[in-house]
């Protein structure tokens, strides 16, 4: 049985605001910050019905000055990504639970019916639809023609993009219970890399699906089927040929991406996932802490304790600063050399679950009440 993700952290933690018992701890309040760095919101647009009431990761995707996003209700809209305004609009005839990812042809959304949908760039005409094991939880990038689904049950399902055939299916076994996250498979020099629910990484081929290398991040311990969830279900980072990852009650590790040896690991466990730049490794961790490590020995360099049971989504990294959403719509921008808040936006009421997305100084944040916003930290941090 797959848990929603913020309902399982709500029973085991208290946080995401499903707190009823009196002994429950809440989510930490926010507190006034000294503001040292101006944010511009270019534009915000209520663009769709969002998925506020469902625990889904839609996320937008850019290509080419469009951005793409779809909601729960079946609706795929593009916008200008420069003024937001629409391009076109469909709605399909499907809930959609997975995506949405794009490249010069395609767009590709995934559906709680167990479908993957093909879409025209120029202007949403359905161009194929295949059917897959399960429902969509997420989709990889479009890379050497093919994209790679991963479903609920636990397999990834690689596609070719311009046409829906389905070229290879994968997977591992998923324990018991495990965490309903919304990690994607990741393309690189010819492989996709994904976790799995069982504490394992692995890479296949991407024209193939033979497997070339395994290795496990976490090891499931403890008595209860709770205590022994170790799911990699957050967002995973790749700097050059080194793929860092984190597990739920695990590890946070650096994997060569030749052949899945591991570089250093750090105990730290986080359901949401990470980011990696030059220089640090970015995690939000079970309870909400955001920590900066280094990223060539897993040091811890500083953490950000004061989100605390927020839901506080992946972190973000642009310019002078790193960036995370949390459960009632906050961005919260820290400076990258010490951690210390340094503005704050709140960009949708109903809250955030994925992860700003970065295309050179804008952030790009896609809110669970439908919400698209396109924000700029302007100048450096005072």
């Amino acid at each position: 049985m797959r848990l929603p993700l913020l309902l399982c952290v709500a029973l085991v933690l208290g946080g995401c605001g499903m707190f009823q018992a009196d002994n429950t701890e809440p989510p930490a309040e926010l507190t006034r910050i000294e503001t040292r760095l101006d944010v511009d919101q270019r534009w915000s647009r209520g663009v769709s019905a969002g998925s506020a009431d469902d625990f889904l990761y839609l996320r937008p995707a850019l290509h080419e000055g469009v951005l793409y996003v779809a909601d729960a209700k079946g609706r795929v809209g593009a916008h200008d990504a420069t003024t937001g305004k629409p391009v076109w609009s469909v709605t399909l005839r499907t809930p959609l639970t997975g995506g949405v990812t794009v490249d010069d042809e395609v767009v590709v959304v995934g559906s709680g019916r167990g479908e993957v949908i093909g879409l025209r760039r120029d202007n949403g005409a359905e161009l194929w639809r295949q059917r897959v094991s399960s429902e969509v939880l997420a989709l990889s990038d479009i890379d050497l023609g093919f994209v790679v689904a991963r479903t609920n049950d636990g397999r990834l399902h690689a596609l070719a993009a311009g046409s829906g055939e389905l070229v290879w299916q994968a997977g591992r076994s998923t324990p018991a219970l495990s965490l309903r996250g919304g990690g994607r498979p990741l393309m690189a020099f010819g492989a996709v890399i994904a976790g799995f629910d069982n504490g394992k990484l692995a890479a296949f081929s991407l024209e193939r699906g033979s497997t070339l290398w395994e290795t496990t991040v976490a090891v499931p311990q403890g008595q209860s089927e709770l205590d022994r969830m170790v799911d990699i279900d957050g967002d995973m980072s790749l700097v050059d040929e080194t793929l860092y990852a984190a597990s739920y009650q695990g590890r946070v590790v650096a994997v060569n991406l030749r052949d899945g040896r591991i570089l250093w690991s750090r105990d730290l466990s986080s359901y949401a996932g990470l980011s990696a730049d030059r220089r640090h490794v970015y995690v939000s961790d079970e309870v909400g802490a955001v920590w900066a490590l280094d990223r060539d020995s897993g040091a811890p360099m500083w953490r950000q304790e004061q989100l605390r049971l927020r839901a506080v989504t992946a972190p973000a990294s642009i310019g002078e600063v790193v960036v995370v959403g949390d459960y009632e719509g906050y961005l919260h921008f820290m400076r990258q050399s010490d951690g210390e808040f340094v503005a704050r936006t709140r960009v949708d009421r109903r809250g955030v679950r994925v992860p700003p997305l970065v295309e050179g100084d804008t952030l790009y944040v896609y809110g669970l009440g439908g919400k698209l916003n396109a924000l700029v930290p302007a100048g450096s941090v005072q």
